[in-house]
């Protein structure tokens, strides 16, 4: 039993060393590649961030886009 556990912890070692190696590969390949999409979601990102802001405020019947009173509202 203990030859089979030394043989299975040998196993499992070197399945971890492979699992290592090729997270590393892979982040290699990322760094050297990046990520070809990353424009198009950075585009995308951008333009809903600026869907999303807030340009102003109605305010006691009165529209308000001025920076600082949209602040204070």
């Amino acid at each position: 039993i203990s030859k089979r556990h030394e043989v299975m912890r040998q196993l499992q070692d070197i399945k971890s060393r492979e699992a290592a190696d090729f997270i590393q590969k892979s982040k290699f390949r990322w760094a050297i590649e990046g990520d070809e999409n990353s424009k198009y979601f950075h585009e995308i990102i951008n333009k809903k961030r600026s869907q999303l802001a807030i340009r102003g405020v109605f305010v006691d019947g009165i529209w308000r886009d001025d920076p600082s009173s949209v602040k204070e509202a």
